[in-house]
């Protein structure tokens, strides 16, 4: 099944997004790590930091994320995070996943914006092969229940994406 996707690249206006790169890859920006990217033990440890959770905001990163909100218009919000992968020898594509699960496993119903903090030769890719690659900021918007993935990147010290699940 091919995904239907949008790509808007320039998503935000330049001094906004600015600001936003400026504070998550700047060396004050606090990122926690996690042993894993998608599932237990998939090999693919990555940098989190969990800017909205379980219906509040878990950061003060908050009050910079929320102009990304005057621009997207979700109806409601589930999480907000950002991603930080290390760089390593080759690009490797992680596991294909979705956000939000229920307990059942079945898709939680919900919408996704991948937002590119900086370019790289990473991307994202979706189940079919389709391949967004990863342009500081690009907004990729899709669908939740396409399985997506992330991916390494070699010629940046980080791949840095925010990722918002919404309504």
């Amino acid at each position: 099944m091919k995904p239907e996707i949008e790509i808007i690249d320039n998503y935000l206006p330049q001094q906004i997004f600015d600001n936003i790169q400026k504070m998550m890859l700047s060396d004050t920006f606090p990122w926690f790590l996690e042993p894993h990217s998608v599932y237990e033990e998939d090999g693919f440890s990555q940098f989190v930091h969990a800017i909205y959770r379980e219906f509040e905001p878990v950061s003060e990163a908050w009050k910079q994320i929320q102009y990304i909100l005057n621009y997207l218009q979700p109806h409601g919000l589930y999480r907000i995070k950002a991603n930080g992968t290390p760089t390593y020898s080759k690009v490797i594509e992680k596991p294909l996943h979705v956000d939000l699960k229920e307990p059942d496993g079945s898709t939680t119903p919900h919408e996704v914006m991948v937002l590119y903090m900086n370019t790289n030769d990473g991307y994202t890719v979706f189940e079919d092969g389709t391949k967004v690659e990863s342009v500081a900021n690009r907004a990729l918007l899709f669908n939740g229940k396409y399985k997506h993935a992330g991916t390494t990147c070699t010629n940046q010290s980080i791949r840095v994406v925010l990722n918002i699940d919404y309504l």
